[in-house]
C-alpha cells in the first residue's frame, strides 16, 4: 500500500510536553495534489494511512488520540488524550477535544471544549460550547455558550444561548405538529425557547406566534402554558 503522507522531522510544534511534526501529502486524497503541507502529529499512530483522513492547517492530533476513515481536522483544532475522530466527521476553528469520540457525519466548528464526551450521527457543535462527559445524537446541536455536562442531548434538539445543562430534566424537545413540524427546544435553567431562527422568551414567542395568525399564536401559548406549568409542578 502507497504510503498517504510523511512526518517532516525538521518542522515541530511542542504542546503540553508533545512534540509534533508536519505532515506532507504524498498522493492525492479530497482533491487535494501530492505535496500538500498539513498540520502536526505526534507519531503515525495518531493519523490513518488509510481513507481520506487529514490533519490540515495548523491542527494538532497527540497522545493515544487517532483520525481515521474519511475524517477531517482542520484550522488550529487540538485533538489530545485518548480522542478518536471518524467517519465523516468535521473539526474545523480551534476547539479543543480531550478524550472523546467524535464520528458519523458530526461537525465541531468555533472554540469549543469538548471533554470525555461523544458527538454521532449528525450531530454539531459550534462557538463557544463546552462539553463534558455529554453525549450529542442525532441532529443535535450545541452552540453559542451553553455548557453541556452528565447529560445526553438527543431528539434533534438545539442547545442554544448562555445555559448550563446539568440534567435531563434541564431541556425539552417539542414538535411542532400543528404548522411548520420544526422541532422546539425549551431549556430550563434560563427559560428560553428556540425554534429555527427564534431564540427567545415564552412570552417573546407566543407574541411572534400571534403576528403570524391567531390560531398559531393560540397553539404556542397553550404550548409555553403547559411547558412552564409542567415544570414547576415537578420541581414542586
Amino acid at each position: 500500500m502507497k504510503r498517504k503522507y510523511e512526518i517532516l522531522k525538521d518542522q515541530s510544534i511542542t504542546l503540553n510536553g508533545h512534540t509534533m511534526y508536519r505532515i506532507k501529502l504524498l498522493k492525492g486524497i479530497s482533491g487535494m495534489s501530492p505535496g500538500v503541507l498539513g498540520g502536526f502529529i505526534e507519531s503515525e499512530a495518531n493519523l490513518s494511512q488509510e481513507g481520506d483522513c487529514w490533519v490540515a492547517e495548523e491542527a494538532a492530533v497527540y497522545g493515544h488520540s487517532i483520525v481515521i476513515e474519511n475524517a477531517w481536522v482542520g484550522e488550529s483544532a487540538i485533538i489530545q488524550g485518548h480522542s478518536i475522530i471518524r467517519g465523516n466527521c468535521l473539526i474545523t476553528g480551534s476547539p479543543i477535544i480531550i478524550n472523546s469520540e467524535i464520528k458519523g457525519d458530526s461537525i465541531v466548528r468555533g472554540e469549543a471544549i469538548i471533554e470525555n464526551s461523544v458527538l454521532q450521527d449528525c450531530a454539531l457543535v459550534k462557538g463557544n460550547a463546552e462539553l463534558y462527559h455529554a453525549n450529542i445524537f442525532g441532529r443535535s446541536i450545541v452552540k453559542d455558550f451553553a455548557i453541556v455536562t452528565n447529560v445526553a442531548i438527543k431528539g434533534n434538539a438545539c442547545i442554544s444561548g448562555k445555559v448550563c445543562i446539568k440534567k435531563d430534566l434541564d431541556y425539552t424537545v417539542i414538535k411542532n405538529f400543528w404548522s411548520s413540524g420544526r422541532i422546539i427546544t425549551y431549556t430550563r435553567p434560563n427559560r428560553m425557547w428556540r425554534t429555527g431562527c427564534f431564540f427567545g422568551t415564552g412570552e417573546e414567542l407566543i407574541k411572534k406566534a400571534y403576528n403570524d395568525y391567531k390560531g398559531k399564536g393560540e397553539q404556542f401559548k397553550l404550548l409555553v402554558e403547559y411547558v412552564e406549568k409542567a415544570y414547576a409542578l415537578k420541581e414542586g
